[in-house]
């Protein structure tokens, strides 16, 4: 309708409305208004209501062509049929993710065991006769570079002037170009950029010859990319450090703030570097543990939480003269201490109590040894519930081992030695390391001496590799690990540091204005002499009324003030908006910085942050990946840096089980929520996965951010915490239902299912809440650890009408009569989140639209060019006819929902009455 349509009808209501009224006012004398009077009155302006809207809206016209229209019809919808088929087509996606990192490992190995090592690589590199791409050390080329410059000159810096910064050595050049299928970052698909991280040395022997072996990657990323160009960002991350990633961007550093970023400390690197374990930490707090080595051991627990994943569970044992667990609630109904799963939540507890430890009195390693070797005896043994029960170690941080205590591990870890080792010896003094040692190497673990803050991180990922040996020994054995949702930011830390900072404020505000009520309640004013009706009695009383009057208290902590009305929270809360957007201001300085790929080099970002308001969010993902191993069984004294030994080593060789790193791709969220058409889930439904811990991947009231901050915990939403029960018994906001938590316990299992709920559902942004009953449904998604849920409301929620206009038939083909001809013009719109058809890749100019309406159009032209020859596809995640198999992808490659198009067909072949 258009905008003279809708004021005509605004007056006309206006009109019918007055008319009405004053047909029925009563007699000015009169008092009182007659019930009946009132209900006619009602009744009329309804009436007159509904007419003049059903004109408006060309109700009856509109009506009567669906009706009379033969292609229609209303089904009945098998919600478990569709679900499973909808999981079917999310697995046959994710394989293809998990086929492109499979080619990576596989390339990875081969060339690292043809590699030849070379110890000298590293000194070349310094004097400028070897080099990479450094994605730091980048200089970025204008498109089609200097004319007349040859391959060599144009990217390799070390030919061109060396007296430059620019061309130092090290430094490197490539062209960027803006690509859209990378979210607008500026990109180079020909090459692959190395990070490294700022406390590792690229020119170490070990570091710089992977370097050079996994350049030979890119021929593999490349293929990958032409296979399947929906390909994200794909990556090999080394357990030397650096990471290679795939295509090539420049790495942007700041001054003010070090690059934090390191692969092996991600989610994905972590997953596949190790199995899941049960891990006590046994942190000495005794009174030597002061100053330095305080805070060096403060950091190393810090350290190896930080590598922590949810499948992995822990508890951190302090002690010194007794043994207790750093935070006293993780124990069990009989005070013993219990492994607890290392969640968000849960890592931020040891965090908070690991700050404020205490030292005191003289170290009880007998004590300490023997219940961290119970706690892991019962989760093994099954005699506790939780933790994985199998993989399981010990961390030993301490400033100095007095005896071997060979007793303690005879009777707890003998001889099987179901426990690893891991020792770290703090601080600079300490001379004798042997019993440390001894305690670590002959318990399947790994000593190390850490004696400086710098050297915490890369010391505490040596245990990883140790970890990792029993699934290298297997060698044939590579298990794929899915990661949770996570958002694209650099450093899982920084949204809990910039969470904390808006807490701070607000808890600061809300402290103060606590004060100033414990104050007044102290004043002698509130309890004056009784000497009449005196004003100051008057306002003590007054003061006292709204100390008593939990509305006025609950204002006052958040605002400040008394006697608040709705128009003076309004106003305040505005106030409170414009302050807050002043900070983001600043946040989203940092934001640009910390995101990966930095959010500055997004073209698409730039334009967004221009518009007030149109920050729509991190983008998030989930990460699959796969362990890279070495296949030799041994290695010489050179590459493992150790001195030549004739007497232990009379060959020069030693025996190997080697983790070379992990290889990954990302997998957008949102790719996998263009798979679940919502027009096959109706009104009112909605779609929802959730991984192997019952954490929610998506769902529609998974809220991870709060004004454009990420909530800490964002990445560990529980199922039960979206979907709330309701129980008309309760007047809880959230309650346990048996229901509920079974059909978790299913999806979490990967069993399928249905399960009826009665739940409470927001509308209006949170302002009204309605209770629906609904129908779920849900089905596992293979070689993944998630499992895929819909949902439809009762009733009128099993019901679908189907059908559109046949494009293939000739009569609906007729000139100036096809089907672009019901969408001329510019008054209409689709679904901006609705998938029509789409080309499937976008990363060329001629195959990306402004609109989805310009989009469309294009597609509804070929379909009336190509007649019979369009080719709808086969299916919604691999095209397609030209793209099967192994062959390169084609420009034209493409897909289309038909029933979708057809029915749109129809649509706007029905609503076209509007333009007469």
């Amino acid at each position: 309708m258009g905008r003279g349509g809708v004021a005509g009808a605004s007056v006309l209501l206006v009109l019918v409305g007055a008319i009405a009224i004053a047909q029925h006012l009563p007699d000015k004398k009169t008092n009182k208004i007659d019930g009946s009077i009132v209900e006619r009155w009602g009744d009329k302006f309804g009436t007159d209501l509904w007419h003049s809207l059903s004109q408006a809206t060309r109700r009856e016209s509109i009506q009567g062509q669906y009706d009379n229209s033969p292609e229609l019809k209303v089904e009945k919808v098998d919600g478990f049929s569709l679900v499973r088929s909808m999981a079917a087509e999310v697995q046959i996606m994710m394989q293809h993710k998990i086929d492109a990192i499979k080619r990576i490992m596989e390339l990875a190995e081969n060339i690292a065991l043809d590699h030849k090592y070379d110890k000298e690589r590293g000194a070349r590199l310094a004097e400028g006769r070897y080099y990479y791409i450094n994605a730091k050390k980048l200089n970025v080329l204008p498109e089609g570079g200097s004319s007349g410059e040859g391959d060599v000159d144009r990217y390799l810096s070390q030919y061109r002037d060396s007296s430059s910064e620019l061309y130092a050595p090290g430094y490197s050049s490539l062209v960027l170009t803006a690509n859209p299928h990378f979210s607008g970052i500026p990109v180079n698909t020909s090459h692959s950029s190395v990070h490294v991280p700022t406390n590792v040395f690229d020119g170490e022997p070990k570091v710089i010859n992977a370097i050079d072996w996994s350049k030979k990657l890119d021929d593999t990323f490349k293929d990958n990319y032409n296979r399947d160009p929906s390909l994200s960002w794909q990556y090999f991350g080394s357990s030397t450090g650096f990471l290679r990633q795939y295509p090539a961007i420049k790495w942007l550093t700041y001054d003010d703030d070090p690059d934090m970023y390191d692969a092996r400390m991600r989610d994905w690197y972590i997953k596949s570097a190790a199995s899941a374990k049960d891990v006590v930490i046994l942190l000495d707090t005794s009174g030597s543990m002061t100053g330095l080595r305080k805070e060096i051991a403060k950091h190393v627990v810090l350290n190896i939480m930080e590598t922590l994943g949810e499948d992995d569970f822990l508890t951190v044992l302090t002690f010194s003269d007794e043994t207790r667990p750093l935070v006293e609630c993780f124990t069990d109904a009989d005070g013993e201490p219990e492994l607890v799963q290392a969640t968000t939540e849960n890592i931020a507890e040891f965090t908070e109590a690991v700050n404020n430890i205490e030292t005191e009195e003289i170290a009880n390693f007998t004590a300490a040894l023997s219940t961290a070797f119970n706690l892991l005896s019962r989760y093994r043994s099954g005699k506790a519930r939780g933790g994985t029960g199998c993989n399981q170690a010990i961390m030993l941080v301490t400033d100095g081992v007095p005896y071997k205590y060979e007793t303690i591990f005879q009777e707890h870890n003998q001889p099987r030695k179901s426990v690893r080792m891991f020792t770290y010896l703090i601080g600079r003094e300490i001379s004798d390391l042997e019993a440390a040692k001894y305690m670590a190497c002959d318990n399947m673990g790994y000593f190390t001496h850490v004696t400086t803050l710098a050297e915490v991180k890369e010391q505490v990922l040596k245990y990883i590799p140790v970890m990792a040996r029993p699934l290298v020994l297997l060698r044939e054995q590579h298990p794929v690990r899915w990661t949770g949702v996570y958002a694209d930011i650099e450093d899982p830390k920084t949204s809990r540091w910039l969470w904390n900072i808006r807490e701070r404020a607000r808890q600061k505000r809300r402290t103060e204005n606590y004060r100033k009520i414990m104050a007044l309640q102290r004043e002698k004013d509130l309890h004056p002499n009784e000497d009449g009706e005196s004003g100051q009695q008057v306002a003590a009383l007054e003061m006292l009324t709204r100390l008593n009057d939990k509305g006025q208290m609950a204002n006052f902590l958040t605002y400040g003030k008394w006697g608040l009305k709705d128009a003076d929270i309004e106003k305040l809360n505005k106030e409170e908006e414009r302050k807050e957007r002043l900070v983001r201001e600043i946040i989203d300085a940092k934001v640009e910085k910390w995101s990966i790929p930095p959010k500055h080099l997004s073209l698409a970002f730039r334009e967004a942050q221009e518009k007030e308001g149109t920050f729509k969010g991190y983008k998030l993902m989930t990460t699959v990946s796969i362990p890279v191993y070495n296949k030799k069984n041994h290695t010489s004294l050179d590459v493992l840096g150790l001195k030549p030994n004739e007497i232990k080593n009379p060959f020069g060789k030693v025996r190997i089980a080697e983790l070379l790193g992990v290889a990954g791709t990302d997998v957008p969220i949102a790719q996998i929520e263009k798979l679940i058409p919502p027009y096959k889930l109706g009104v009112n439904g909605y779609s929802f996965a959730v991984n192997n811990n019952g954490y929610i991947l998506y769902h529609p009231d998974l809220r991870p951010m709060f004004q454009e901050i990420l909530k800490p915990n964002y990445n560990s939403v529980d199922l039960s915490e979206v979907e709330l029960i309701f129980n008309n018994r309760s007047e809880e906001p959230r309650q346990n239902d048996s229901a509920l938590f079974q059909m978790r316990k299913e999806m979490v299992e990967q069993k399928d299912g249905v399960c009826n709920l009665t739940v409470k559902v927001h509308m209006d942004d949170m302002k009204r809440v309605t209770i629906r009953e609904q129908h779920y449904f849900y089905h596992n998604i293979s070689n993944t650890p998630f499992t895929l849920g819909i949902v439809f409301p009762d009733k009128y929620g099993k019901f679908r009408v189907s059908g559109g206009i046949e494009v293939n038939d000739p009569n609906n083909r007729q000139p100036g009569n096809g089907p672009s001809s019901y969408l001329s013009g510019d008054q209409w719109k689709l679904h901006p989140d609705w998938v029509y058809c789409e080309y499937n890749y976008g990363g060329q100019a001629d195959r990306m639209f402004d609109s989805p309406e310009t989009n469309m159009v294009h597609f509804l032209k070929r379909l009336e060019e190509e007649k019979n020859r369009f080719d709808w596809g086969q299916s919604r995640v691999r095209p397609l006819p030209k793209c099967q198999g192994n062959r390169a992808y084609h420009p034209d490659c493409m897909k289309c929902d038909k029933e979708l198009v057809q029915a749109l067909i129809l649509d706007a072949k029905i609503t076209k009455v509007f333009e007469e």
